[in-house]
């Protein structure tokens, strides 16, 4: 403990013995001033180590200062110390900006340096950014104490070798220190990155055993327990997780947990909460959107979209606009769907960020396809992104410009772009069989790659394989199919927006050659109940206008619009 007279601080250490509940060694040193602080600390550890027997030879053969191991400015100090708290609570950016303040004060400070490197790890995109700062903590290495030398040797090793070199450096750490946080969080966070979620709980709960606060491992704890589905377990440390940080993060956690075990509107509730401890925060308007789309509640999902696009704020009407484009969808509304791209795009090239409006370019073609099935305008489209593609990396691009060939029946470009990026989209080439035709080799493909299919990505090859099998007569799979599409609820890429309604549509179909007139009809009316504003122009809605009023045998003309359910 550390009080404070005057200009005078003492600083006192007690050292218990907890197993038998009896005090082995109290200690106290003074400090005429903030500058001295680190010195008496120094004098602090040298009593201590001789109040445990050690001799004085042994201590001055090992012995450092705290400044020569650390920083001799308490301010530089200060900062590091609030930046470790903003990182255990994923408060990234922010940490950041304390490392680099640390950094400003004192810029021999090591530690900071390699904290600054870790925390760039964090940021998805940006990982090459903490090569600089990780270069000089290597540098600075000898002003760093021993046991975070093995972290920033592992940290190297991760950048330059990869996860197993990363992974032997940790456990070589294990063996001189096998109780250190940052190392048992990293091992568990090794296990979690290499698909082995059991080893992963155990290193992390070792964390929170010994640190209930720690907000890395809470929030890994959770995650981990959701990919193993036992959802009692996530929830109970996504709750402990929020409430040990009451962070952004644990907000949307928490919400996404109450969202997947058949609770939305814990997590509309969640959300609620986060938008009053965060009220300039866009994704919680995002996030509430995708929830009440989820129930169904289309207006008021479109109300939070809206009430986005609508801000005095730039940044959040770029996220209105975003949300929007991948929402009107639903309700077959491609004009405004357009028209809200559009803005992204703009946006986009205003930030000069080509990779992601050549996305939303490729996404804006689409549109084009899923509306009027216009494919020579989608193309036209798409053709404005070929200058950029040799500094694409980007997967998200290179999957919508295969799905574009797809629909184009190019099928032999379509198989090139996977082969080119068979790293990233070995996992696209079952959607490639459904288009041609290949039924049985696009399930068997599907079950084969279940765990590398991105969910959303899943959604479009389910229906697909619907269609296909549909076409081949096998109508009770295309249904499962078309099914186990409606059951996810992952609204990325505008995937579900776009093939949810066709795959009401397509159930009618299936009813309807069935000849269960009375399902198909109540399966045309849900279509139509969700469409009731759509575009009027669209193919899709004429047809099934047509289809609903040849099952119901009317001669008058079929009502524009149905009253909504629950919206």
């Amino acid at each position: 403990s550390i009080s404070r007279t005057g200009d005078r601080y003492l600083i006192s250490l007690n050292l218990l013995e907890v197993d038998k509940n009896r005090t082995l060694l109290t200690a106290r040193e003074e400090s005429a001033g903030l500058d001295g602080i680190p010195s008496a600390i120094d004098r602090l550890a040298e009593k201590t180590r001789r109040g445990l027997q050690e001799s004085l030879v042994e201590i001055r053969a090992s012995q450092r200062q705290v400044a020569q191991v650390t920083t001799a400015s308490l301010e530089a100090y200060q900062h590091y110390f609030l930046g470790e708290q903003l990182l255990n609570r994923l408060k990234i950016a922010e940490a950041e900006q304390e490392y680099r303040q640390a950094i400003a004060l004192d810029s021999t400070f090591g530690l900071a340096y390699y904290r600054l490197a870790y925390a760039r790890s964090w940021q998805l995109g940006e990982e090459h950014l903490g090569r600089e700062p990780l270069r000089k903590a290597l540098a600075l290495l000898d002003r760093i104490p021993e046991k975070e030398r093995f972290l920033v040797r592992a940290e190297q090793a991760r950048i330059e070798k990869g996860l197993e070199a990363y992974f032997r450096v940790l456990k070589e750490m294990e063996q001189h220190y096998p109780e250190e946080k940052e190392m048992l969080f990293n091992l568990g966070d090794y296990y979690l990155h290499t698909n082995q979620p059991e080893k992963a709980v155990v290193y992390f709960e070792r964390v929170v055993n010994r640190d209930p606060t720690h907000g890395r491992a809470l929030e890994h704890l959770a995650r981990v327990y959701s990919d193993l589905h036992q959802y009692e377990k996530a929830l109970a440390f996504a709750r402990q997780f929020l409430s040990v940080t009451n962070s952004q993060s644990a907000y949307f956690q928490l919400a996404d947990l109450y969202q997947k075990t058949g609770n939305p509107e814990g997590g509309i509730q969640t959300l609620l909460q986060a938008r009053v401890a965060y009220p300039q925060n866009p994704h919680i308007n995002l996030s509430l959107a995708a929830l009440y789309t989820d129930l169904e509640r289309y207006r008021q999902a479109e109300e939070e979209l809206l009430r986005l696009r609508e801000s005095p704020d730039s940044e959040a009407r770029f996220w209105g606009a975003w949300g929007l484009a991948f929402f009107y969808p639903y309700l077959g509304k491609y004009r405004a769907a357009d028209q809200a791209c559009k803005q992204v795009i703009q946006y986009h090239w205003q930030q000069r960020d080509t990779t992601a409006a050549a996305i939303m370019l490729l996404y804006q073609a689409l549109l084009k396809v899923w509306g009027k099935g216009d494919i020579s305008a989608a193309w036209q489209i798409a053709q404005r992104t070929r200058p950029f593609q040799p500094r694409i990396a980007s997967y998200a691009y290179w999957l919508g410009w295969a799905l574009l060939a797809m629909y184009r029946q190019d099928y032999a470009t379509a198989e090139k772009v996977i082969q080119a990026h068979r790293g990233q989209l070995s996992w696209l080439s079952p959607h490639l069989n459904a288009f041609q035709g290949e039924c049985e080799q696009a399930q068997a493909e599907m079950e084969k790659r279940s765990s590398e299919i991105p969910e959303y990505v899943r959604i479009a090859m389910l229906f697909h394989l619907a269609r296909c099998l549909y076409k081949k007569g096998e109508l009770a799979a295309a249904e499962r199919a078309l099914l186990a599409l409606q059951k996810i609820q992952d609204h990325s890429g505008g995937f579900r927006a776009a093939f949810y309604p066709r795959s009401i549509y397509w159930l009618g179909r299936i009813f309807e050659r069935r000849g269960e007139v009375q399902r198909a009809r109540e399966t045309y009316q849900k279509f139509l109940e969700l469409w009731h504003s759509a575009d009027e122009e669209l193919p899709l809605l004429q047809e099934v206008r047509g289809r609903w009023k040849k099952l119901q045998g009317l001669a008058e003309e079929i009502p524009m619009s149905f009253g909504l359910r629950s919206r």
